[in-house]
């Protein structure tokens, strides 16, 4: 009997195109002009650009939910936001459809500078189930960093690791250098400063944690450390305030049941950048 090819048999579907981009991409300023040009704003979608641009242009910072069907547009309308608040091409406003938005914040928002971390949550849930928001957004901001500000990208600690790092080099006293060296010879073999050459940041600063001895300055409270990173990346980098977009919310909430401690953290992460720190002077969008 005469075998048949494979390809013969089987038909392979071509894969289908991708409706909704990710918003990383359409965030890029090579995609810019394009994703704004393409935007419609009919009057109630402009109402909810207005709302947004007055927060940013006086420099008010405030959470927003956007809640709509599968397939209504909220990537493209959260990329058409952020291209508007972060790029200052003057192309980018030209191809804004909606003269009055063009006029009455193409100039305003030009004098604000917002550091963006703009992501999708699509995909992002671990294997193994141990979900963490506040890990994805320590993530982000440093893939933003390295993306659109790598000269900062080695001068702002984020991670807990990070931090213990930044305080064993720039806070610790001989006292507690001592201790480190005296952790380190016992548990590692090697000098701090050897074992750090050796393994890297992440590695050191997770065995100064291990320790203890920088209890107290990891800045463990959401709060805290979100405050610290506003602080870092505002000053240094000279910018008026920090920008979260987080899409594609929906599929992260869903695997997390309320009164799960992957529930908790969410509620929490997110009352503090929408709400708590915008109500203690943070500006953050």
């Amino acid at each position: 009997m005469k075998l048949q090819r494979l390809k013969e048999i089987i038909c392979v579907k071509p894969e289908p195109p991708e409706t909704t981009p990710l918003l990383s991409k359409i965030i890029l300023e090579a995609n810019a002009v394009r994703t704004v040009q393409e935007y419609l704003f009919t009057p109630s979608l402009r109402a909810h650009f207005q709302m947004v641009f007055e927060c940013a242009v006086h420099r008010r910072g405030q959470g927003f939910w956007v809640q709509a069907e599968y397939g209504a547009g909220k990537t493209h309308f959260l990329g058409t936001l952020v291209n508007l608040l972060i790029w200052r091409d003057e192309a980018l406003w030209k191809a804004v459809r909606d003269d009055d938005l063009r006029k009455t914040y193409a100039h305003p928002l030009s004098k604000v500078r917002m550091f963006p971390v703009a992501f999708s949550l699509r995909g992002m849930g671990a294997a193994d189930g141990a979900d963490s928001l506040m890990r994805i957004l320590e993530e982000q901001i440093r893939e933003s960093l390295r993306t659109i500000r790598p000269d900062l990208d080695e001068k702002i600690p984020i991670t807990s690791e990070e931090l213990a790092d930044h305080w064993y080099r720039t806070e610790s006293t001989d006292w507690e250098k001592a201790g480190a060296r005296s952790f380190f010879e016992k548990e590692n073999k090697a000098s701090p400063e050897e074992y750090r050459k050796a393994n890297g940041v992440k590695a050191f600063g997770r065995e100064l944690v291990r320790s203890g001895l920088p209890q107290g300055k990891l800045k463990g409270k959401f709060k805290e450390r979100f405050s610290w990173i506003y602080e870092q990346i505002t000053k240094l980098g000279e910018y008026d305030g920090l920008l979260f977009v987080v899409d594609e919310f929906r599929s992260w909430q869903d695997r997390h049941v309320q009164g799960t401690a992957a529930y908790a953290e969410d509620e929490e992460v997110l009352e503090t950048l929408a709400y708590v720190l915008p109500t203690n002077h943070h500006n953050i969008l």
